[in-house]
């Protein structure tokens, strides 16, 4: 889960979660591939550079005006195994 909006906070680091529900560790990811940052508001995907941009340099996502309560975001797992968690589909 990349965050939950309270209609006040729209910008969110992107994160890779470790392990399990014991003593999990999140990893800012930083510099994402352009283009490769999928995002969803609600379990629905939204558009890059429509409903959301994200910072290349930076990996934080900024939601454009009018997003709901829980975004999530897919980075490379489609194709990069090493990036892939079944827990995040």
């Amino acid at each position: 889960m990349l965050g939950t909006g309270d209609s006040a906070q729209t910008q969110f680091q992107l994160t890779k979660i470790y392990g399990s529900s014991y003593a999990p560790y999140a990893r800012p990811i930083g510099k994402p591939v352009p283009g490769s940052v999928r995002v969803a508001v609600a379990g629905v995907e939204v558009v890059a550079d429509t409903d959301f941009i994200c910072d290349s340099a930076t990996g934080i996502v900024t939601f454009l005006p009018g997003h709901g309560p829980t975004s999530t975001f897919g980075h490379e797992r489609a194709t990069n195994p090493f990036v892939a968690d079944s827990r995040f589909g």
